[in-house]
């Protein structure tokens, strides 16, 4: 078991984080220009917003970021797979190369695949040839499907 480690539900921390911006009439969005940003010593101005800080959330993309470009990333893409397994009641994270996530329920999220050379937005079917090769040799004879 995995022990002293975390887990974000980003789509569900992004959906608050966008709602508490819109709330406070901070929430722009737009397609960032870095040709746009000024920076000075001061801080940033950017159209019509100052700022003391900045931060680039930009993932895979910060690959083409002018200010960071320079960085030696090493982007992967990862795959997971959502999966109901029959009476699964482990509560921790199961690490054994790859990973089980419980969601409750039975539901789990499952750590397939990590790849340095397919770095794009599609999925491959080979995921679930993984997953049935794999689940089988991580949870033997228990019923599941994807």
């Amino acid at each position: 078991f995995t022990e002293k480690a975390g887990w974000v539900d980003l789509p569900v921390m992004l959906s608050k984080i966008k709602d508490k911006l819109i709330a406070s009439d901070a929430f722009n969005e737009s397609q960032f220009d870095h040709s746009q940003l000024e920076i000075a010593e001061a801080g940033f101005t950017y159209s019509d917003i100052v700022a003391d800080n900045i931060i680039f959330c930009e993932g895979y993309y910060a690959t083409q970021n002018p200010y960071f470009n320079w960085l030696p990333f090493n982007p992967v893409k990862g795959e997971t797979l959502l999966a109901n397994i029959q009476d699964y009641n482990i509560g921790s994270i199961v690490n054994q190369g790859k990973w089980i996530m419980p969601l409750g329920g039975g539901k789990v999220r499952i750590g397939a695949t990590y790849s340095w050379h397919e770095l794009d937005f599609e999925t491959k079917i080979h995921i679930l040839w993984w997953s049935h090769r794999n689940l089988k040799r991580i949870i033997f004879s228990v019923p599941w499907k994807v």
